[in-house]
């Protein structure tokens, strides 16, 4: 049933990403500008974050709420997917900066007392600065 888990997650990731690609490529051979194939990566990659922070919510529920030990192992295999995730966004050049109502980036510290941005798979296209 693990095995289940982890390879339907996996599948649901690597099809989306594909998706994205594949879709880029069609516009791209559509037209030649660049900026038009970026922009709609860019889309498709931010309602992918939106399925994707979904349903890691839903399986986080489970883990802690119904203490589902298969929710558990699916909650930290997509966590260990996520670093690569937002690496992929900051690639498309999305800001993956988690802000405050003011407007500012929420800073949290590290074991070494450094202060890091918080970052988070983005729901809406903002580029970075």
């Amino acid at each position: 049933m693990k095995k289940n888990i982890l390879k339907n997650v996996g599948l649901l990731i690597l099809g989306f990403v594909i998706g994205g690609v594949v879709g880029g490529f069609l516009i791209q051979g559509k037209c030649d500008d660049n900026q038009k194939v970026l922009d709609y990566s860019r889309n498709k990659m931010v309602e992918f974050n939106k399925g994707y922070n979904e349903m890691v919510n839903s399986v986080i529920y489970y883990a802690i709420e119904k203490k589902d030990g298969y929710a558990t192992v699916a909650a930290q295999t997509l966590q260990q997917l996520t670093p690569g995730l937002i690496e992929l966004n900051k690639a498309l050049k999305l800001d993956c900066k988690e802000y405050q109502e003011n407007g500012e980036p929420l800073m949290v510290k590290d074991k070494n007392g450094v202060e890091n941005p918080l970052e988070k798979l983005p729901e809406e296209v903002r580029i970075i600065e």
